[in-house]
């Protein structure tokens, strides 16, 4: 039998014998009075919840707490509904002044059809710019097919070492120039420098700098272009971004080190200490003056033997289709390498793709020819300043080099004055009055 209970709170009464009895909600207290700073630091902790209405500004009012916490918000309508915007709690940095105007700011907001409400849950949702790179790494190249795959495993390396680690926590909508800015100087100075396990035995070591820096600024600049033209962000922070100009490395090896290069390469290949066929790469990006991606990543199907040419697509060279003219001790350096089952003339020593090695065994011999600090790359400048040394015209070294821009060709100007030199000396001799 069940008793009844006449003084029971209604919501007791229906939630029947079996139901656990919910008490009703606390009741607010509502006064109203102009908010003052000095009224609100004496006020006392009140019993119970009480909203304070501000007469000078509609719909501004202060929530007081028994716990002695109080915060300002706003009432508002906006399309027909009546909505409350909690601005933030008193004290540092919320003043009775400050949180007024910014009453009157969210007002004048909701009145021409902004919800300030549904402002601020957008920007709680917005992504950072650490999910924006994970965005453009993973769909930026459905939008950009003919970016090559080996430009994008640059872009990578540059964002996630340094990008991510240094502002990937900011809103990628709040990012401003001066923080592109910042990220420059912090990564010339190492700021993200450190030490990665990459495999079971190898590590990857990030240093920054200057070049690095400048890089990472126009990673940042493709990847808010991008995020523009997908709505994912409405300006761009890195634009007008000054980067640090980076002085171009320009070797060049002497003849007699082009000498000690072929020695060391025919005597660690007779060894067996270097493959053949990385030997025969080494001199084939020396005849070629080609890129090491160009070489190390060569397949039998870009090779014309009988025209001697070789044929790159857009996706395979910096500057769009190319071709590569092979002298004739090159065709015969690629007669003697035998075609492998997975179609790169220099394969992987394990899997199917191009080799990875040859960064490893030009340290080795660099270092057994005597030279010291070359790059492979320099190999392409060599191969531009022996062409310069013997007459050749700075477009036809460019074609040979496959520049897209004569600017890219002018750093080898002062090399071909040397012949003209030659023969000014050569003159000279003629007529100087010898002691």
């Amino acid at each position: 039998m069940t008793l009844h209970q006449p003084n029971a709170p209604l919501s007791a009464q229906q939630n029947g014998p079996h139901q656990p009895i919910r008490p009703a909600a606390p009741s607010r207290q509502k006064t109203a009075t102009k908010i003052a700073q000095k009224a609100l630091s004496a006020m006392p902790n009140p019993v119970r919840e009480t909203w304070v209405w501000d007469t000078d500004v509609k719909g501004f009012f202060v929530r007081a707490y028994p716990s002695g916490l109080k915060s300002f918000a706003l009432k508002y309508r906006v399309d027909g509904r009546q909505k409350v915007y909690t601005i933030g709690k008193y004290g540092s940095p919320w003043t009775v002044e400050q949180a007024r105007q910014r009453a009157v700011e969210l007002l004048y907001e909701a009145q021409h059809g902004v919800d300030p409400q549904a402002q601020k849950a957008k920007q709680r949702r917005a992504c950072t710019v650490s999910e924006l790179v994970t965005a453009y790494l993973h769909d930026g190249p459905k939008d950009k097919p003919n970016k090559r795959q080996r430009s994008w495993d640059n872009d990578r390396l540059h964002l996630i070492r340094h990008v991510v680690p240094l502002i990937g926590t900011l809103k990628a909508h709040a990012v401003t120039g001066a923080d592109i800015a910042r990220l420059q100087a912090d990564v010339a100075d190492g700021k993200t420098s450190t030490t990665i396990k990459t495999k079971k035995r190898g590590v990857a070591r990030v240093r920054g700098g200057k070049r690095a820096a400048a890089v990472c600024v126009v990673c940042v600049q493709a990847m808010y272009n991008w995020a523009i033209k997908r709505k994912l962000a409405t300006d761009n922070p890195a634009r007008g971004v000054v980067r640090f100009e980076t002085e171009i490395k320009e070797r060049y090896l002497s003849r007699e080190e082009i000498a000690a290069l072929l020695r060391a390469l025919e005597r660690n290949s007779d060894e067996g200490q270097l493959s053949r066929d990385l030997a025969s790469a080494f001199r084939l990006l020396l005849m070629t003056g080609a890129r090491k991606s160009e070489i190390s990543d060569l397949r039998w199907e870009e090779i014309d033997l009988e025209r001697g040419l070789i044929t790159l697509s857009a996706l395979r060279s910096k500057t769009g289709r190319k071709r590569i003219v092979l002298p004739s001790a090159a065709i015969d350096e690629l007669k003697r390498l035998r075609p492998q089952k997975t179609g790169y003339v220099f394969p992987a020593r394990r899997g199917y793709g191009p080799t990875r090695s040859l960064q490893d065994a030009w340290e080795m011999i660099r270092i057994d020819a005597g030279i010291e600090d070359v790059r492979i790359h320099d190999l392409r400048h060599t191969f531009a300043s022996l062409a310069a040394a013997e007459g050749q015209s700075l477009y036809l070294i460019g074609k040979a080099l496959g520049h897209a821009q004569s600017r890219t060709t002018e750093r080898y100007a002062h090399l071909a004055h040397e012949p003209l030199r030659a023969v000014s000396d050569a003159v000279t001799r003629r007529f100087i009055i010898q002691d």
